[in-house]
Protein backbone atom coordinates (compact mmCIF):
# COMPACT_ATOMS: atom_id res chain seq x y z
CA UNK A 1 0.00 0.00 0.00
CA UNK A 2 1.36 2.96 -1.01
CA UNK A 3 1.80 6.80 1.29
CA UNK A 4 -1.01 8.64 -0.65
CA UNK A 5 -3.19 5.33 0.10
CA UNK A 6 -2.54 5.06 3.75
CA UNK A 7 -3.55 8.77 3.84
CA UNK A 8 -6.56 8.82 1.59
CA UNK A 9 -7.50 5.74 4.46
CA UNK A 10 -6.74 7.27 7.16
CA UNK A 11 -8.98 10.38 5.97
CA UNK A 12 -11.96 8.57 5.50
CA UNK A 13 -11.94 6.59 9.33
CA UNK A 14 -12.01 10.32 10.29
CA UNK A 15 -14.54 11.54 8.37
CA UNK A 16 -16.54 8.53 9.21
CA UNK A 17 -16.19 8.71 12.74
CA UNK A 18 -17.15 12.17 12.89
CA UNK A 19 -20.05 11.85 11.10
CA UNK A 20 -21.52 8.84 12.94
CA UNK A 21 -20.20 9.67 16.61
CA UNK A 22 -20.62 12.98 18.72
CA UNK A 23 -17.04 14.69 19.23
CA UNK A 24 -16.79 13.93 22.84
CA UNK A 25 -13.37 14.41 24.45
CA UNK A 26 -13.46 10.76 25.09
CA UNK A 27 -14.52 10.46 21.44
CA UNK A 28 -11.34 11.85 20.58
CA UNK A 29 -9.10 10.36 22.84
CA UNK A 30 -10.54 7.04 21.81
CA UNK A 31 -10.12 7.84 18.06
CA UNK A 32 -6.30 9.34 18.55
CA UNK A 33 -5.75 5.91 20.36
CA UNK A 34 -6.67 4.17 17.18
CA UNK A 35 -4.62 6.42 15.46
CA UNK A 36 -2.19 5.99 17.31
CA UNK A 37 -2.37 2.04 16.99
CA UNK A 38 -2.35 3.06 12.78
CA UNK A 39 0.49 4.78 12.55
CA UNK A 40 2.37 2.43 14.97
CA UNK A 41 1.57 -0.37 11.60
CA UNK A 42 2.56 2.12 9.19
CA UNK A 43 5.72 3.49 10.88
CA UNK A 44 4.03 7.46 10.19
CA UNK A 45 5.90 10.16 11.44
CA UNK A 46 4.54 13.94 12.60
CA UNK A 47 6.10 17.11 11.40
CA UNK A 48 4.62 18.99 14.13
CA UNK A 49 4.89 16.34 16.89
CA UNK A 50 8.03 13.95 16.66
CA UNK A 51 7.14 11.69 19.11
CA UNK A 52 3.23 11.27 18.19
CA UNK A 53 3.53 8.60 15.81
CA UNK A 54 7.05 7.29 17.02
CA UNK A 55 6.95 4.04 18.23
CA UNK A 56 10.58 4.53 19.35
CA UNK A 57 9.43 7.20 21.68
CA UNK A 58 8.33 6.60 25.12
CA UNK A 59 5.26 9.13 24.95
CA UNK A 60 4.05 7.48 21.82
CA UNK A 61 0.66 7.02 23.16
CA UNK A 62 1.01 10.08 25.63
CA UNK A 63 1.00 12.68 23.36
CA UNK A 64 -1.83 10.79 21.11
CA UNK A 65 -4.11 11.70 23.75
CA UNK A 66 -3.09 15.24 24.65
CA UNK A 67 -2.79 16.48 21.35
CA UNK A 68 -7.33 16.16 20.17
CA UNK A 69 -6.47 17.60 16.73
CA UNK A 70 -3.57 16.04 15.61
CA UNK A 71 -3.57 13.08 13.03
CA UNK A 72 -1.24 11.04 11.04
CA UNK A 73 -1.03 12.63 7.97
CA UNK A 74 2.46 12.52 6.99
CA UNK A 75 3.45 9.02 6.53
CA UNK A 76 6.84 7.36 6.08
CA UNK A 77 7.14 4.53 4.29
CA UNK A 78 9.56 2.28 5.99
CA UNK A 79 12.04 5.16 6.09
CA UNK A 80 13.35 4.35 9.40
CA UNK A 81 16.98 4.58 8.86
CA UNK A 82 17.77 8.14 7.74
CA UNK A 83 20.85 8.91 5.34
CA UNK A 84 23.59 10.34 7.39
CA UNK A 85 26.76 12.01 5.75
CA UNK A 86 30.57 12.16 6.67
CA UNK A 87 32.26 15.24 5.23
CA UNK A 88 35.78 15.35 5.29
CA UNK A 89 37.88 18.58 4.20
CA UNK A 90 41.12 18.03 2.50
CA UNK A 91 42.68 21.38 3.26
CA UNK A 92 45.46 21.19 1.08
CA UNK A 93 43.37 21.02 -2.23
CA UNK A 94 40.40 22.74 -0.53
CA UNK A 95 37.67 19.97 -1.25
CA UNK A 96 34.63 18.47 0.99
CA UNK A 97 34.26 14.67 0.23
CA UNK A 98 30.98 12.75 0.68
CA UNK A 99 30.84 9.69 2.12
CA UNK A 100 27.60 8.31 3.21
CA UNK A 101 26.33 5.71 5.87
CA UNK A 102 22.87 4.12 6.98
CA UNK A 103 22.81 3.10 10.66
CA UNK A 104 25.12 0.05 10.07
CA UNK A 105 27.70 2.86 10.35
CA UNK A 106 29.71 1.82 6.69
CA UNK A 107 30.78 4.31 4.50
CA UNK A 108 30.26 4.77 0.67
CA UNK A 109 31.89 7.37 -1.28
CA UNK A 110 29.52 10.14 -2.46
CA UNK A 111 31.19 12.24 -4.62
CA UNK A 112 33.27 16.12 -4.28
CA UNK A 113 32.86 19.75 -3.99
CA UNK A 114 36.03 21.87 -4.78
CA UNK A 115 35.65 25.12 -2.29
CA UNK A 116 37.64 27.08 -3.72
CA UNK A 117 39.44 28.05 -0.37
CA UNK A 118 42.80 28.85 1.14
CA UNK A 119 43.08 25.91 3.37
CA UNK A 120 39.91 25.68 4.44
CA UNK A 121 39.80 24.85 8.64
CA UNK A 122 36.76 23.52 9.59
CA UNK A 123 33.36 22.59 9.05
CA UNK A 124 29.87 23.57 10.69
CA UNK A 125 27.06 22.32 10.22
CA UNK A 126 22.94 23.75 11.43
CA UNK A 127 21.78 20.32 9.84
CA UNK A 128 20.14 22.35 6.56
CA UNK A 129 23.66 24.02 5.77
CA UNK A 130 27.52 23.01 5.78
CA UNK A 131 29.64 25.80 6.39
CA UNK A 132 32.90 25.82 5.21
CA UNK A 133 35.81 28.17 6.42
CA UNK A 134 39.30 29.60 4.98
CA UNK A 135 41.19 32.73 5.71
CA UNK A 136 38.22 35.53 6.11
CA UNK A 137 35.57 33.60 3.48
CA UNK A 138 33.01 31.94 4.83
CA UNK A 139 31.13 29.70 2.16
CA UNK A 140 27.40 28.14 2.97
CA UNK A 141 26.49 24.69 1.16
CA UNK A 142 22.90 22.92 0.89
CA UNK A 143 22.59 19.32 1.91
CA UNK A 144 20.79 17.68 -0.71
CA UNK A 145 18.87 14.68 -0.10
CA UNK A 146 21.72 12.02 -1.25
CA UNK A 147 24.25 14.05 1.46
CA UNK A 148 25.91 15.57 -1.51
CA UNK A 149 26.72 19.39 -1.11
CA UNK A 150 25.28 22.70 -3.34
CA UNK A 151 26.58 25.77 -2.83
CA UNK A 152 24.48 28.91 -1.94
CA UNK A 153 25.99 32.05 -0.63
CA UNK A 154 29.76 33.34 0.72
CA UNK A 155 30.81 36.54 3.19
CA UNK A 156 33.89 38.26 3.83
CA UNK A 157 34.11 38.55 7.39
CA UNK A 158 35.98 41.36 9.02
CA UNK A 159 38.26 39.44 10.96
CA UNK A 160 40.13 35.92 10.33
CA UNK A 161 39.12 32.68 11.97
CA UNK A 162 41.38 30.75 13.48
CA UNK A 163 41.51 26.58 13.29
CA UNK A 164 44.03 26.47 16.15
CA UNK A 165 41.60 28.08 19.09
CA UNK A 166 38.54 27.14 19.96
CA UNK A 167 35.09 24.87 18.89
CA UNK A 168 33.18 26.38 16.62
CA UNK A 169 29.76 25.46 16.63
CA UNK A 170 26.10 26.33 15.32
CA UNK A 171 23.97 26.98 18.05
CA UNK A 172 20.79 24.58 17.84
CA UNK A 173 18.77 27.34 16.77
CA UNK A 174 21.21 26.79 13.79
CA UNK A 175 20.85 30.64 13.40
CA UNK A 176 24.02 31.67 14.82
CA UNK A 177 27.69 30.74 15.88
CA UNK A 178 30.86 31.76 17.58
CA UNK A 179 34.39 31.31 16.31
CA UNK A 180 37.73 32.48 17.62
CA UNK A 181 39.97 35.68 15.39
CA UNK A 182 43.41 36.10 14.64
CA UNK A 183 44.68 39.68 15.42
CA UNK A 184 48.09 41.09 14.89
CA UNK A 185 49.77 39.91 18.14
CA UNK A 186 47.89 37.17 19.23
CA UNK A 187 44.23 35.39 19.18
CA UNK A 188 42.25 37.94 21.35
CA UNK A 189 38.49 37.73 20.57
CA UNK A 190 36.15 36.14 19.17
CA UNK A 191 32.95 37.09 16.99
CA UNK A 192 29.78 35.69 16.10
CA UNK A 193 28.17 35.40 12.83
CA UNK A 194 24.08 34.61 11.79
CA UNK A 195 22.83 32.85 9.06
CA UNK A 196 19.55 33.09 7.44
CA UNK A 197 16.84 30.37 5.70
CA UNK A 198 19.00 31.33 1.89
CA UNK A 199 22.61 30.58 3.87
CA UNK A 200 23.10 34.29 3.74
CA UNK A 201 25.34 35.66 6.64
CA UNK A 202 24.70 38.48 8.26
CA UNK A 203 25.45 39.88 11.78
CA UNK A 204 29.16 39.77 12.52
CA UNK A 205 30.07 41.30 15.97
CA UNK A 206 33.83 41.17 18.03
CA UNK A 207 34.09 40.67 21.59
CA UNK A 208 36.89 40.95 22.85
CA UNK A 209 38.63 41.65 26.41
CA UNK A 210 40.92 43.28 27.75
CA UNK A 211 43.83 41.98 28.46
CA UNK A 212 43.31 38.79 27.59
CA UNK A 213 44.64 36.69 25.05
CA UNK A 214 44.91 33.41 23.42
CA UNK A 215 41.29 32.87 23.34
CA UNK A 216 39.60 29.61 23.27
CA UNK A 217 36.12 28.46 23.03
CA UNK A 218 34.02 25.91 24.07
CA UNK A 219 31.66 23.99 22.96
CA UNK A 220 28.05 25.62 23.55
CA UNK A 221 27.01 23.85 26.60
CA UNK A 222 23.94 21.84 25.80
CA UNK A 223 21.09 23.88 27.34
CA UNK A 224 22.43 26.24 24.84
CA UNK A 225 22.24 29.11 27.53
CA UNK A 226 25.91 30.03 27.58
CA UNK A 227 29.35 28.56 26.71
CA UNK A 228 33.15 29.95 28.31
CA UNK A 229 36.24 31.17 27.70
CA UNK A 230 39.79 29.23 28.46
CA UNK A 231 42.48 32.03 27.96
CA UNK A 232 45.62 33.60 29.25
CA UNK A 233 45.99 37.07 30.69
CA UNK A 234 48.14 38.88 32.64
CA UNK A 235 46.80 37.38 36.02
CA UNK A 236 47.65 33.94 34.20
CA UNK A 237 45.34 31.55 33.30
CA UNK A 238 41.35 32.33 33.59
CA UNK A 239 37.42 31.73 32.39
CA UNK A 240 34.81 33.97 31.25
CA UNK A 241 31.50 32.99 31.13
CA UNK A 242 29.26 33.86 28.53
CA UNK A 243 25.55 34.17 28.77
CA UNK A 244 23.43 34.04 25.26
CA UNK A 245 20.66 36.92 25.90
CA UNK A 246 19.22 36.79 22.86
CA UNK A 247 18.73 33.48 20.99
CA UNK A 248 17.72 34.77 17.64
CA UNK A 249 20.29 36.75 17.07
CA UNK A 250 23.33 35.10 19.72
CA UNK A 251 23.58 38.57 21.54
CA UNK A 252 25.67 38.31 24.32
CA UNK A 253 25.22 39.19 28.07
CA UNK A 254 26.86 40.20 30.81
CA UNK A 255 30.02 38.05 31.06
CA UNK A 256 31.30 36.44 34.43
CA UNK A 257 34.88 36.19 35.05
CA UNK A 258 35.53 32.77 37.45
CA UNK A 259 39.82 31.71 37.74
CA UNK A 260 38.48 28.55 40.30
CA UNK A 261 40.51 26.03 37.96
CA UNK A 262 43.96 25.58 39.69
CA UNK A 263 45.89 23.50 37.28
CA UNK A 264 47.05 26.30 35.35
CA UNK A 265 48.56 24.49 32.50
CA UNK A 266 44.90 23.64 31.54
CA UNK A 267 45.04 24.85 27.89
CA UNK A 268 42.86 23.13 25.27
CA UNK A 269 44.03 22.66 21.81
CA UNK A 270 41.79 23.47 18.81
CA UNK A 271 39.50 23.79 22.48
CA UNK A 272 38.07 20.29 21.83
CA UNK A 273 36.02 19.72 24.78
CA UNK A 274 32.93 18.16 25.10
CA UNK A 275 30.17 17.72 27.46
CA UNK A 276 28.67 14.58 29.60
CA UNK A 277 25.33 13.52 28.61
CA UNK A 278 23.88 15.18 31.64
CA UNK A 279 25.65 18.22 30.91
CA UNK A 280 27.55 18.55 34.22
CA UNK A 281 30.90 17.83 33.13
CA UNK A 282 33.03 18.76 30.29
CA UNK A 283 36.30 16.93 29.22
CA UNK A 284 38.98 18.70 27.35
CA UNK A 285 41.70 17.41 25.13
CA UNK A 286 44.85 19.12 26.95
CA UNK A 287 47.29 20.29 24.61
CA UNK A 288 49.50 22.21 26.60
CA UNK A 289 53.15 23.05 25.67
CA UNK A 290 53.65 23.97 29.18
CA UNK A 291 53.66 20.66 30.70
CA UNK A 292 51.63 17.75 31.43
CA UNK A 293 51.29 16.78 27.49
CA UNK A 294 48.59 14.57 26.01
CA UNK A 295 45.83 14.22 28.44
CA UNK A 296 42.20 14.64 28.83
CA UNK A 297 41.16 16.85 31.56
CA UNK A 298 38.25 16.52 33.74
CA UNK A 299 35.57 19.55 35.08
CA UNK A 300 32.44 19.74 36.64
CA UNK A 301 30.33 22.53 34.73
CA UNK A 302 27.55 25.35 35.95
CA UNK A 303 26.69 28.30 34.07
CA UNK A 304 29.39 30.12 36.09
CA UNK A 305 31.93 27.87 37.03
CA UNK A 306 33.97 25.22 36.67
CA UNK A 307 36.12 23.38 38.66
CA UNK A 308 39.08 20.15 37.84
CA UNK A 309 37.75 16.96 38.86
CA UNK A 310 39.58 13.26 39.59
CA UNK A 311 43.06 13.11 37.82
CA UNK A 312 43.77 13.78 33.97
CA UNK A 313 44.07 11.32 31.58
CA UNK A 314 47.33 10.30 30.40
CA UNK A 315 47.09 9.86 26.78
CA UNK A 316 50.03 8.33 24.72
CA UNK A 317 52.23 10.98 23.70
CA UNK A 318 55.92 11.83 23.55
CA UNK A 319 56.80 15.46 23.11
CA UNK A 320 54.67 18.59 23.67
CA UNK A 321 52.09 19.35 21.81
CA UNK A 322 51.17 16.09 20.55
CA UNK A 323 48.25 14.07 21.75
CA UNK A 324 45.71 14.28 22.05
CA UNK A 325 43.91 16.99 20.09
CA UNK A 326 40.35 15.31 19.60
CA UNK A 327 37.83 13.61 22.03
CA UNK A 328 34.49 12.21 20.99
CA UNK A 329 31.41 10.65 23.38
CA UNK A 330 29.57 7.69 23.18
CA UNK A 331 25.81 9.02 22.48
CA UNK A 332 25.27 6.40 25.31
CA UNK A 333 27.55 8.98 27.84
CA UNK A 334 29.31 6.05 28.90
CA UNK A 335 32.58 5.61 26.71
CA UNK A 336 35.13 8.63 25.79
CA UNK A 337 37.43 8.37 23.34
CA UNK A 338 40.84 10.49 22.12
CA UNK A 339 43.72 9.65 19.97
CA UNK A 340 47.56 9.29 21.24
CA UNK A 341 50.43 9.66 19.41
CA UNK A 342 49.97 6.25 16.91
CA UNK A 343 46.99 5.17 18.73
CA UNK A 344 42.88 5.69 19.52
CA UNK A 345 42.39 4.93 23.39
CA UNK A 346 38.62 4.23 24.80
CA UNK A 347 37.49 4.73 28.09
CA UNK A 348 34.59 4.35 30.55
CA UNK A 349 32.90 7.19 32.14
CA UNK A 350 31.05 7.03 35.61
CA UNK A 351 27.84 9.53 34.75
CA UNK A 352 27.38 9.85 38.30
CA UNK A 353 30.49 11.20 39.95
CA UNK A 354 31.84 12.47 35.91
CA UNK A 355 35.15 10.66 36.34
CA UNK A 356 36.93 8.74 33.49
CA UNK A 357 38.41 5.72 34.29
CA UNK A 358 42.41 5.88 34.29
CA UNK A 359 42.40 2.15 32.33
CA UNK A 360 41.14 2.09 28.84
CA UNK A 361 39.24 -0.12 27.99
CA UNK A 362 40.63 -0.62 24.44
CA UNK A 363 43.81 0.47 22.52
CA UNK A 364 43.71 0.53 18.85
CA UNK A 365 45.94 1.94 16.12
CA UNK A 366 45.08 4.80 14.39
CA UNK A 367 44.06 4.36 10.23
CA UNK A 368 47.59 5.00 9.25
CA UNK A 369 49.65 3.06 12.70
CA UNK A 370 53.51 4.07 12.62
CA UNK A 371 53.05 6.47 9.99
CA UNK A 372 50.75 8.55 11.24
CA UNK A 373 53.60 10.05 14.24
CA UNK A 374 52.23 12.92 15.35
CA UNK A 375 48.81 15.27 15.78
CA UNK A 376 49.92 17.30 11.99
CA UNK A 377 48.27 13.69 10.96
CA UNK A 378 44.91 13.49 12.56
CA UNK A 379 42.21 16.59 13.34
CA UNK A 380 39.04 15.59 14.68
CA UNK A 381 37.61 12.10 15.46
CA UNK A 382 33.83 11.56 14.41
CA UNK A 383 31.01 9.10 15.91
CA UNK A 384 28.03 7.71 14.11
CA UNK A 385 25.19 8.91 16.61
CA UNK A 386 23.63 5.19 16.88
CA UNK A 387 26.97 4.35 18.68
CA UNK A 388 28.17 1.45 16.37
CA UNK A 389 31.14 3.08 14.58
CA UNK A 390 33.63 5.53 15.20
CA UNK A 391 35.72 7.33 12.48
CA UNK A 392 39.28 8.86 12.25
CA UNK A 393 41.42 10.14 9.54
CA UNK A 394 45.38 9.54 8.70
CA UNK A 395 47.42 12.00 7.05
CA UNK A 396 50.68 9.57 6.75
CA UNK A 397 54.17 10.69 6.05
CA UNK A 398 54.53 7.84 3.63
CA UNK A 399 51.80 5.93 2.87
CA UNK A 400 48.44 5.88 1.24
CA UNK A 401 45.88 8.18 3.74
CA UNK A 402 43.22 6.57 5.28
CA UNK A 403 40.36 6.84 6.26
CA UNK A 404 39.33 4.57 9.42
CA UNK A 405 35.82 3.27 10.53
CA UNK A 406 36.45 1.52 13.57
CA UNK A 407 33.51 -1.00 14.91
CA UNK A 408 31.95 -0.28 18.72
CA UNK A 409 31.22 -3.25 20.50
CA UNK A 410 28.52 -2.77 23.62
CA UNK A 411 30.92 -2.50 25.79
CA UNK A 412 32.24 0.63 23.92
CA UNK A 413 35.39 -0.99 23.01
CA UNK A 414 37.28 -0.53 19.50
CA UNK A 415 37.55 -3.08 16.78
CA UNK A 416 40.09 -3.07 14.14
CA UNK A 417 38.82 -0.79 11.34
CA UNK A 418 37.96 -0.89 7.55
CA UNK A 419 40.06 1.30 5.81
CA UNK A 420 39.03 3.54 2.68
CA UNK A 421 41.96 5.61 0.99
CA UNK A 422 41.37 9.24 0.93
CA UNK A 423 43.48 11.65 -1.62
CA UNK A 424 47.22 12.33 -0.60
CA UNK A 425 48.63 15.63 0.54
CA UNK A 426 50.93 16.93 3.07
CA UNK A 427 48.22 18.53 5.61
CA UNK A 428 45.22 18.21 8.17
CA UNK A 429 42.29 16.68 7.29
CA UNK A 430 38.71 17.35 9.03
CA UNK A 431 35.83 15.24 9.96
CA UNK A 432 32.27 16.39 10.30
CA UNK A 433 29.45 13.76 10.83
CA UNK A 434 26.21 15.38 9.90
CA UNK A 435 23.00 13.44 10.80
CA UNK A 436 20.05 12.43 8.71
CA UNK A 437 16.70 13.18 9.31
Amino acid sequence: MGISTYVYFINQILNLFQSLIPRTKSNIVLLNICLGILCFSTNCKLPELNATCDPNSKNFFLSSLVSNSQICFNLNSGNSDPLNTLYLVDRANGFIYFFNTRSDGVLTPNGSIQTSLTNPLFLLSNGKYVVANGGNIFKSYLRNPDGSLTFKNDYTSTNIPVFMQGSSAFHSSGKFFYYTVNTAASVTSFSKLQMDESGSFFGEVTTTEANRFWYVLSPIHPTQNFFMTFHQSSLGITRIFYPISDLNTGALGTSTNDSSISQAILYPENGNCVFSLNANFMYCANMSSLGNNGTIVQMSVTPTTNTVIGTSILVQSVDPNQSPKSVVLHPNGNYIYAYGNTNIYAYSVDQTTGIINQAPISVTPTPGGASCPNNTNISRLAIHPKGNMLYAVCVANSATNQLGSYPISSNGQLSSPSLLPIPNNTNWMTLLFVEGK
